[in-house]
């Protein structure tokens, strides 16, 4: 199967990008945080951050979800909020400002293979966040409908340029 090649060939891609991100991440909080632990470590933390005692909590945060089954793939989207707390900064006097809490808005696709080997599922593609909840609803819209209106050959296609774009830069 065609589709089922290039969305495999797309998830390998993906997994490289991740890891890619969890690198980078890791190599950014080693330089403040001496305990930190390994890599490994920190890889398997992140991987595992969502069990399934989160999930029905998980659910509370939904604004909007909607599938889309196109002829092989499934598409969930969502549109999600939740409370995002600045990082600490520092006053003229080298004391901890007071805290900003914001609450954002997410929006994206968990886009869906499943095949005789197992479910393949791509994750937070074609996400963002809102700071203003209509506006998030805006895009979350306007992103249903691109997904609508795209066929598979189509959807494979823009996942990969993304990818590609982030792991090249």
């Amino acid at each position: 199967m065609v589709v089922e090649d290039k969305f495999k060939t797309l998830y390998n891609l993906i997994k490289k990008l991740q890891e890619k991100k969890y690198i980078d991440t890791y190599n950014e909080l080693a330089k403040v945080d001496n305990n930190i632990g390994t890599l490994q470590d920190f890889i398997y933390s992140e991987e595992n951050k969502y069990t399934n005692d989160n999930e029905s909590s998980l659910n509370d945060i939904y604004i909007k979800k909607d599938k889309i089954q196109k002829e092989n793939l499934i598409i969930d989207l969502y549109l999600i909020n939740y409370e995002h707390i600045d990082p600490i900064t520092l006053d003229d006097n080298y004391k901890p400002s007071q805290l900003n809490k914001r609450e954002l808005f997410e929006y994206g696709t968990v886009i869906s293979l499943n095949t005789v080997n197992g479910l393949y599922s791509i994750n937070g593609m074609f996400s963002d966040v809102e700071d203003e909840k209509n506006s998030a609803i805006i895009k979350y819209d306007e992103l249903k409908n691109k997904m609508n209106n795209l066929s598979e050959e189509e959807l494979l296609i823009e996942i990969e340029k993304r990818v590609k774009f982030e792991l090249n830069s």
